[in-house]
């Protein structure tokens, strides 16, 4: 039991065993099966950070909006993030949107609009990359809409900030994090970076609302990353 509760031996007929005893529905046990034997819509992702692999070419894109909301657990360490973002085609063909994170292990599971493609890669800078195919190829002018979550496995020691790199215009950004009420920060800001590597070059002391949340709305932002806080 320790070894099948532990991962070390959890295999299709134990998820089996566990969904009767706790009675999961359906799609709850359907999830858990896909984290096992890995799918191309949930699948936990793990990677060496190496040297940067060549991105392939593809069209230009822009994002029309984006929804990023960050969930942090009791012990202050991020459990979830959501992220709902409608982009559009600049030319012909976009078929992939690239995913970039800052750990190398977590879930993803796409909700809407595409499909889990490659293995993770590192894309330099202590970064990684998965391609999230696209349901259907864009011809230019044409939108989709992408819904995924990530959800961080148990252990991992992030630093207490939210960082969203944007390298190209990112219109129409709804950033919210939400705290637990069990670990609620001292002190939160709104703080902006150059680049991921740089010293901040603006921080701003924001409030918390009434659910606990830090919630910054922008109607525009590029090349900077937003988000600190001290406990």
């Amino acid at each position: 039991m320790a070894r099948a509760l532990s991962g070390q031996r959890l295999t299709p007929e134990k998820i089996g065993w566990f969904c009767v005893a706790f009675a999961l529905p359906r799609h709850e046990k359907q999830r858990l099966l896909s984290l096992v034997e890995g799918s191309s819509f949930v699948r936990p992702l793990t990677g060496n950070d190496g040297p940067p692999q060549a991105l392939e070419p593809r069209p230009p894109y822009r994002t029309l909006s984006l929804h990023e909301h960050h969930y942090l657990g009791p012990d202050g360490q991020p459990i979830r993030h959501s992220t709902t973002q409608v982009i559009q085609a600049g030319g012909e063909g976009l078929a992939a949107h690239r995913y970039v994170f800052d750990t190398d292990a977590l879930t993803v599971d796409v909700l809407q609009g595409g499909r889990l493609d490659k293995d993770v890669v590192p894309a330099g800078g202590g970064l990684f990359g998965v391609d999230i195919v696209l349901t259907t190829a864009l011809h230019a002018g044409q939108t989709a809409t992408l819904r995924y979550d990530t959800r961080f496995v148990g252990g991992t020691q992030l630093p207490p900030e939210f960082r969203r790199a944007a390298y190209r215009p990112v219109h129409n950004v709804d950033l919210r994090v939400q705290f637990d009420p069990q670990r609620v920060p001292r002190r939160v800001f709104r703080t902006e970076w150059p680049g991921l590597t740089d010293p901040p070059s603006y921080r701003v002391a924001i409030t918390l609302d009434a659910d606990l949340a830090a919630h910054q709305f922008l109607p525009t932002i590029q090349g900077r990353v937003v988000g600190t806080w001290e406990w």
